[in-house]
């Protein structure tokens, strides 16, 4: 599943399981379950183009093999901030203390919160197929 994914569920069902790593009590079964019936609402009426080798069924045994990892990795003081955060740093010249012309621009793949109250900034890595 993708970090934007699971945002928007997150976003849109705040009180599901998958808004937070909190998810105890909840059956692994239960969270890839509402996933996939999520997925066939966002995938049933539109046309899609996969790539040479996936297919729908493909990439939704993919999505629950990696919701799988989540649930069996998952630390339970974790908090889910935000996903697909944008942000937007000014860059500044450390010897002038002047900005610079171009801005630091990007995007948080999750921002987490610890037990602490530290942020956290998690970078998912997909690898493309050969």
């Amino acid at each position: 599943m993708t970090a934007e994914a699971l945002g928007r569920i997150r976003d849109e069902h705040p009180r599901h399981p998958t808004a937070a790593y909190s998810m105890a009590g909840v059956s692994r079964g239960c969270v890839q379950g509402y996933f996939e019936s999520y997925w066939n609402l966002e995938t049933g009426p539109k046309a899609i183009r996969f790539g040479e080798r996936d297919t729908k069924a493909s990439l939704l045994d993919l999505a629950s093999r990696m919701l799988a990892v989540l649930y069996r990795e998952r630390e339970p003081e974790m908090e889910i901030v935000g996903v697909e955060q944008p942000f937007d740093v000014p860059l500044i010249d450390l010897d002038t203390g002047e900005v610079l012309d171009r801005a630091l621009v990007g995007t948080l793949d999750l921002l987490e919160r610890d037990a602490a109250g530290g942020l956290v900034v998690v970078d998912l890595k997909t690898s493309a197929r050969k």
